[in-house]
């Protein structure tokens, strides 16, 4: 089955402020925000020992003897110190866990390096011959370093391990992958192909999952941002998962699903619904106070047609 749109893991319930074909949602926002390599993360050295170049001068032809190494060696070297940790399922310390970039990572995540590449390539969220220019990068700097949960290391550790991958694959990937059919999907590279959505879900992308979520949760926004908006009267006593606007549903789903808010083994049990849950009724302690007093309120409705909806396309089988 894909993976989540989560980090798209599973993680702790702390919301906070902070996507490929149909899920192309937005642009990026403008390369001035690119973040500066975290210099306590070691470049990768392939097979023969040469870094990967990690210059923001990438777009100027490297010299012959400069490059790095292409081997299927050095490719998994990479995928494996600088791309898994960063997109893990249930990596408490990884981005993924606190993504706040307006982007799952992990939902393009594929069974082997190669077909990870291509499924971005394919979703034209990379830009092989432009490595800078991918939009990946783009949403990446979207991150906002004075959150909570999401520091300007960790933000610059996501970016550069991005721009370090797509920089190598910009050399290697033809050579070390060859044509792969299929890469979202998984097929080429034998894993099990993704379910086909029952009508009632209507669909499992991206863009069908954000419709689904701007009329199921954001259009009950208004019950939430006091407290967890930063422009609400008391923002003070909540996280921050809602962005300041209104119409950016995106941001506000990628919170909810990168910290944990849905559950995918029990819906009904996500913290999305069970926090605003009156405790009478089966919720949990709320700062803010029971907002939901009955699993009859259209709100509490709406949320477990969502949570369920999203389970269903990424939660593990039975």
């Amino acid at each position: 089955m894909p993976k989540p749109l989560s980090a798209m893991s599973t993680f702790v319930f702390l919301l906070v402020v902070s996507a490929c074909g149909a899920g192309r949602i937005g642009d990026p926002m403008s390369s001035s925000r690119t973040p500066t390599a975290d210099p306590s993360e070691p470049a990768l050295q392939p097979d023969s020992g040469d870094a990967i170049a990690n210059s923001a001068a990438d777009a100027a032809p490297a010299a012959a003897d400069s490059g790095p190494s292409c081997g299927p060696s050095a490719l998994s070297q990479l995928f494996a110190q600088r791309i898994q940790p960063l997109v893990k399922q249930g990596a408490p310390s990884s981005c993924n866990s606190c993504h706040l970039a307006g982007i799952d990572l992990s939902i393009f995540v594929q069974p082997t390096a190669c077909a990870s590449m291509a499924c971005l390539v394919q979703k034209g969220l990379v830009d092989l011959e432009a490595p800078e220019a991918s939009r990946i990068l783009g949403f990446i700097s979207q991150g906002k370093p004075a959150s909570a949960l999401i520091t300007n290391a960790v933000r610059q550790k996501e970016y550069q391990g991005f721009l370090d991958w797509i920089r190598y694959s910009k050399t290697c990937q033809a050579s070390v992958c060859g044509e792969i059919a299929d890469p979202c999907g998984g097929g080429a590279s034998g894993a099990t192909p993704a379910p086909t959505p029952t009508p009632m879900l209507g669909g499992c992308s991206e863009a069908a999952l954000l419709s689904a979520f701007e009329q199921k949760v954001n259009n009950w926004r208004g019950r939430c941002e006091s407290c967890h908006a930063p422009n609400g009267a008391g923002k003070t006593k909540g996280p921050l998962w809602l962005p300041s606007q209104a119409a950016d549903a995106s941001t506000a789903m990628y919170n909810l699903i990168g910290l944990g808010a849905v559950n995918l083994k029990t819906p009904a049990a996500s913290p999305l619904l069970t926090k605003p849950l009156d405790e009478a009724v089966g919720g949990v302690q709320h700062g803010g106070g029971p907002k939901i007093k009955s699993k009859g309120e259209q709100t509490y409705i709406d949320f477990l047609d969502w949570v369920t909806r999203y389970a269903a396309c990424f939660g593990s089988p039975p």
